[in-house]
């Protein structure tokens, strides 16, 4: 019976099931699979998985799947855990800028002693405000793309809403997942995030497309939440993140509109390897 050799992983409660194709070369990567190793009940449980493998010219090849199976665009907090794992696995040395690529995209990360840094290539798709009706209310919400689709909903800009909830009790679940398939935001949908900012601080929760749950971090929605906040001139860089999982920094340079440098650091760490009969 194939072993199949695995290690998880977490970035500030983000997790994942990294799977390593040199230890599983005869492994084939399936939307069953996926699904199967993310179930926290009859599976190893995570938001999804993680899969590197050597390019010959990178340090490291990653490909990310969403927890339903389905192939997933960039995962900031999965790629800290690649990083992570390629430093553990030889493939990257520790305090040096290395590269490695993700569906056909360049992309680069540091390991430090305890976090580790990955730089995102330069936002997409801005948009200051965008109205979105759910039920019956109305949303006024912002949208980037940080190498994944993020709506941000400020509790500021929506007052009515905010007035019914603090950001503690915002049902995330079910406004999340009516707000992800909305119209606005076209066929693939979006992640959405509720945020609230206080002295340079951003709190937030996300509903992440893909896991179609809320998650305890999501590393491109936090870079997302703070680049539109420094937009709208409501933070400065570098800005700290909370999420429900942990602490994550996000810095980049803001000239004229335009985001350069942008960085993603905060905690990866590989919690256990293990095998599984297949």
């Amino acid at each position: 019976m194939p072993r199949l050799q695995f290690s998880k992983m977490t970035g500030a409660g983000n997790d994942f099931v990294l799977l390593d194709k040199k230890l599983n070369s005869d492994v084939e990567v399936t939307s069953e699979l996926v699904r199967m190793l993310c179930d926290r009940r009859f599976g190893v449980g995570a938001d999804g998985v993680l899969v590197i493998f050597d390019t010959g010219v990178y340090s490291f090849g990653m490909e990310y799947y969403n927890s339903d199976g389905s192939r997933g665009t960039l995962c900031g907090n999965g790629s800290r855990c690649a990083i992570r794992y390629a430093g553990l696995s030889g493939r990257m040395p520790a305090e040096t800028e290395s590269r490695f690529v993700c569906e056909g995209v360049e992309y680069s990360g540091i390991i430090g002693s305890d976090e580790v840094t990955f730089f995102l290539n330069e936002p997409t798709g801005f948009i200051e405000e965008e109205m979105v009706k759910i039920d019956d209310l109305e949303f006024n919400t912002g949208f980037i793309d940080t190498g994944s689709a993020h709506a941000i909903i400020d509790m500021k800009d929506n007052a009515e809403f905010a007035d019914m909830y603090a950001l503690e009790s915002v049902p995330v679940f079910n406004l999340g997942g009516k707000i992800r398939h909305c119209n606005n935001f076209g066929d693939r949908g979006t992640n959405v995030n509720f945020v609230t900012i206080k002295n340079n601080v951003i709190n937030i929760r996300t509903f992440e497309r893909g896991v179609e749950d809320e998650t305890l971090a999501c590393g491109t929605g936090a870079t997302a939440a703070a680049v539109v906040s420094a937009l709208k001139k409501r933070v400065e860089p570098p800005v700290e993140v909370i999420t429900r999982g942990g602490k994550l920094k996000i810095n980049f340079e803001l000239n004229d509109g335009k985001v350069k440098n942008l960085s993603l650091t905060g905690p990866a760490v590989r919690v256990f390897n293990g095998e599984l009969e297949l």
